[in-house]
């Protein structure tokens, strides 16, 4: 027995002995990676982008940051790629970094030499694509595209007494592409930039200026002042304070008639009959109608004016203007800038609770003969209806549906007689731009 017990000692020792010798032998064996070469460190505004050359029996990486007053070395990530990209850097602050490859069993080989960089913020870019808009009256509206890296934008005017440019409007919001310029001097001649700026910290920074555009304010008078949409019939229903567009209050009693611009929000703009400007609440109001003119319709050298001064364009050579307060389709052709009125057809639109799509709007499908008889040219979708881009359901130019005509009465879709609405099925093709105002 006694035998047998040392004999299971004996073994257990050595299968012990030989455990401890295959660990030995192992790390004896395991190659030491080579030394990280080619560090460099690079940065773009707050990121760190860190790349080596591969080292020799290399498993992984481990990148270490160095205390750039002590020479301390601190581990800070470990990769089995050559690279790596540290984000949300601080600005001028130096950073320091040394690389070591490690392999089988964690054997570590010699450190990198050191690599530094000093992230700086990044300059925003030029605002691309500046150009004019349209122009209204006294008015001109700028777009362009957004600028990477920046703040806000500002818009520089050139002062021909100064030779300089000078700044005319600054805007806070970076994700602002358009503005309207407001109280131009008619008939002078505007030469303006754009430039965005970046704050970081307490330092601003500035883009280079991008191209110039030039173009003269124009003042709109007589008729051509005149244009607008259609507004809602309201009466006040309950007696309501309110403010006039120079500031001063007035007090309205029940049953006063009215016309606003919009059936939602909490206050609305309203004029009432001699044309005073007001700002009203919604909820002091009774909607009933929608106000149209459709008897003494707008010339021919005011509509085109209108349309080529809004700058509006069409993929077509084709460009469709459905006046909501004159009750028309108009249509014109040629390009933008250079549009001639060459039909005008009457119509229906839809009634004040049921109104016609508004906005710059599309041909998105055209059909032959649909309901009511004759084609159906659908401009907007009807999301409400399931509508898609390539089933839109929603507002279309089709045939009238009774005698009526310019009125305001239908569900949304403007209303034509059927000659016309061949005409306009023959002539606008899908993509053809509409005006709907």
């Amino acid at each position: 027995m006694i035998m047998k017990r040392n004999l299971k000692k004996t073994f257990s020792l050595l299968l012990l002995l030989l455990f401890c010798m295959g660990i030995s032998v192992s790390a004896a064996t395991a190659k030491t990676p080579g030394k990280v070469t080619g560090l460099k460190a690079t940065s773009k505004d707050n990121t760190i982008t860190l790349k080596w050359n591969k080292a020799s029996n290399a498993s992984g990486y481990t990148v270490y940051r160095i205390d750039n007053a002590t020479g301390a070395e601190k581990k800070y990530r470990s990769t089995t790629k050559t690279s790596l990209t540290i984000t949300k850097c601080t600005y001028n602050a130096k950073y320091t970094f040394k690389v070591g490859a490690y392999g089988k069993n964690s054997v570590k080989g010699e450190l990198s030499n050191a690599a530094s960089v000093t992230p700086t913020p990044a300059k925003p870019t030029v605002p691309k694509d500046f150009s004019l808009s349209s122009l209204g009256n006294k008015t001109a509206t700028l777009k362009w595209s957004k600028s990477q890296n920046c703040s806000g934008y500002i818009i520089e005017s050139y002062d021909a007494s100064s030779k300089t440019y000078k700044t005319i409007k600054t805007i806070t919001s970076s994700s602002t592409k358009e503005v309207t310029l407001r109280n131009l001097k008619a008939d002078e001649k505007y030469t303006l930039r754009i430039k965005s700026y970046r704050k970081v910290g307490g330092t601003t920074l500035y883009s280079d200026v991008s191209n110039s555009i030039s173009f003269t304010a124009v003042a709109f008078s007589g008729e051509l002042a005149s244009v607008r949409s259609a507004r809602y019939k309201v009466t006040v229903r309950t007696p309501v304070t309110v403010k006039t567009s120079s500031g001063t209050s007035i007090k309205l009693s029940k049953g006063v008639s009215l016309t606003v611009t919009a059936k939602t929000g909490k206050n609305v703009t309203g004029y009432l009959k001699k044309g005073t400007k007001i700002t009203i609440r919604r909820s002091a109001l009774s909607y009933y109608g929608l106000d149209s003119s459709p008897k003494n319709d707008y010339s021919k050298a005011t509509k085109e004016m209108y349309v080529n001064l809004k700058g509006y364009s069409s993929p077509t050579n084709y460009l469709i203007w459905v006046s909501h307060y004159k009750l028309k389709v108009n249509v014109f052709k040629g390009s933008k800038g250079k549009w001639k009125l060459v039909q005008t057809f009457p119509c229906c639109v839809g009634k004040w609770s049921t109104r016609t799509a508004k906005g710059v709007l599309r041909i998105l499908k055209s059909i032959p003969y649909g309901e009511y008889g004759g084609p159906h040219i659908y401009f907007s979708v009807g999301v409400a209806n399931g509508g898609s881009v390539y089933d839109p359901r929603g507002c279309a130019f089709h045939n009238q549906v009774d005698s009526s005509m310019s009125k305001a009465v239908s569900g949304g879709c403007v209303r034509m007689r059927l000659n016309d609405l061949y005409w306009l099925y023959n002539h606008c093709k899908v993509g053809t731009t509409v005006l709907s105002y």
